[in-house]
């Protein structure tokens, strides 16, 4: 983030542009010319890019910052002939093209790429969480509680922010309840994973009982 002066003589952050990997790949390249090496995130500032240095480029690359998801505004899909970021979302949303089970290209990005877009404003529902909560049991092998940090299905989403929302009324919930309470109320029945039965193996100096054919009387 940059500082802009207002008018009034305070300041505001104005957020800087996305980066790319042929941006940072073109600096890179032009550090590597100059000091015979390749920068780190000890390299400090960028020659020629105001307020960029190697340390912030290393965080925004670990993180996901400063990039960009497609939009349907973003007109053509690069090496794809003919076709736009809007024919994608059309052809997910009425199935017309591909079989998919999120409806349009935000919703696609979200799950499977964990995409997060500004105000992002989720409407929820009992429906919902509590299928979010059967995909945390089946890949935990536990009820989520608000300490399990992020819902792996709902980008910039937590277990946190869903139990204070069915607390008190947030996202289209209508207060009063709790995410324990709700699991509770609809998951009574505790679920387990099916085990795998195994045969007794003899220990170390143990022999193998022999196996008798059973006789007949």
């Amino acid at each position: 983030m940059t500082d802009a002066v207002q008018p009034s003589g305070g300041r505001v952050r104005t957020p800087r542009p996305p980066l790319t990997p042929a941006h940072i790949l073109a600096w890179a390249d032009q550090h590597f010319a100059v000091c015979g090496r390749w920068p780190t995130v000890r390299s400090g500032a960028i020659p020629g890019q105001p307020g960029e240095t190697w340390c912030g480029v290393d965080v925004a690359l670990r993180h996901g910052r400063r990039g960009r998801w497609p939009t349907t505004a973003c007109g053509r899909v690069c090496g794809a002939e003919g076709e736009t970021w809007l024919g994608i979302d059309r052809a997910l949303r009425d199935q017309s093209r591909i079989a998919c089970p999120y409806p349009g290209l935000r919703r696609l990005l979200e799950v499977e790429r964990g995409a997060r877009y500004q105000n992002k404003a989720w409407v929820l529902s009992p429906e919902l969480i509590l299928a979010w909560a059967d995909g945390h049991f089946d890949r935990s092998g536990g009820w989520p509680v608000i300490r399990s940090g992020p819902i792996r299905e709902a980008a910039g989403l937590s277990w946190w922010a869903v139990d204070g929302a069915l607390r008190y009324g947030r996202h289209g919930l209508p207060g009063g309840s709790s995410l324990s309470r709700l699991i509770r109320q609809f998951r009574p029945a505790p679920r387990t994973r099916p085990t795998v039965q195994l045969r007794s193996v003899p220990g170390v100096g143990q022999r193998p009982h022999p196996q008798h054919p059973p006789t007949s009387r």
